[in-house]
C-alpha cells in the first residue's frame, strides 16, 4: 500500500485528486483482497479533499467520505464533513446531495428520547431535499426520503401525515416499477 501512495505522490493536480478519491472510494465500497485500515481510506478522501481543483470536486469527495464515516457510525465526524461541504460555494445540486447525506447521518443518530431539535432539523431538511428530488422527477430516491419522512411525522404523531408520505412513496415505487419497495 506505501508503494500506491508513493505513485499518488508522483502525480500533479487533478491526477492526484483522481487517484485519492478513486483509491478511497474503491477501498470503501468495492471488494478487495487485502485488508486496509478506516484510517488509511480517510487519510486518502483528506488529502483528495485537500487536492480537489475546485468546491464541486471537494463537495464530490466530501459527499462520499461522509458516507464513509456514516458506514463506520463516525456520526459527529460525517456531520462536521457536511456541515463545512455545504457552506462552501457550490451549486444547488450538490448543496441537496450533501444535505441528503445529512439526512441519513441525522435519522442514525435519531434515538429515544427524541431531541426536538434534531427532529425539526431533520423534518425541515427532508422536505428541503425532498422538493429538489421530485422537481428534477427522482422518483425513487424520493419514495425512499418519504420513508425517513413518515417515519418522522411518527416519531411527531402525525399519523395522517405519514400515511399520506407513505401513499405517496408507494406511488413513486410503482411508477418506478420497484414493486420490492412498493
Amino acid at each position: 500500500f506505501s508503494l500506491m501512495l508513493k505513485k499518488i505522490d508522483q502525480q500533479d493536480g487533478f491526477e492526484q485528486y483522481r487517484i485519492q478519491h478513486n483509491t478511497a472510494v474503491l477501498r470503501h465500497y468495492g471488494y478487495v483482497e487485502e485488508a486496509i485500515e478506516m484510517q488509511t481510506v480517510q487519510r486518502l478522501y483528506q488529502a483528495a479533499m485537500e487536492q480537489a481543483p475546485n468546491q464541486e470536486y471537494k463537495a464530490f469527495t466530501a459527499k462520499h467520505f461522509a458516507t464513509f464515516l456514516l458506514d463506520a457510525d463516525d456520526l459527529q465526524q460525517a456531520e462536521a464533513v457536511l456541515a463545512v461541504a455545504i457552506q462552501d460555494a457550490i451549486s444547488e445540486d450538490a448543496k441537496y446531495e450533501l444535505k441528503s447525506v445529512l439526512t441519513n447521518v441525522w435519522m442514525k443518530k435519531l434515538t429515544v428520547p427524541y431531541d426536538p431539535f434534531l427532529v425539526g432539523e431533520l423534518k425541515n431538511t427532508l422536505w428541503e431535499v425532498l422538493q429538489n428530488l421530485e422537481k428534477n422527477n427522482r422518483h425513487a430516491e424520493a419514495g425512499l426520503l418519504l420513508i425517513d419522512a413518515a417515519h418522522i411525522a411518527n416519531i411527531s404523531e402525525s399519523y395522517t401525515e405519514a400515511l399520506g408520505y407513505i401513499t405517496k412513496a408507494i406511488k413513486f415505487f410503482e411508477e418506478e416499477e420497484l414493486v420490492e419497495l412498493a
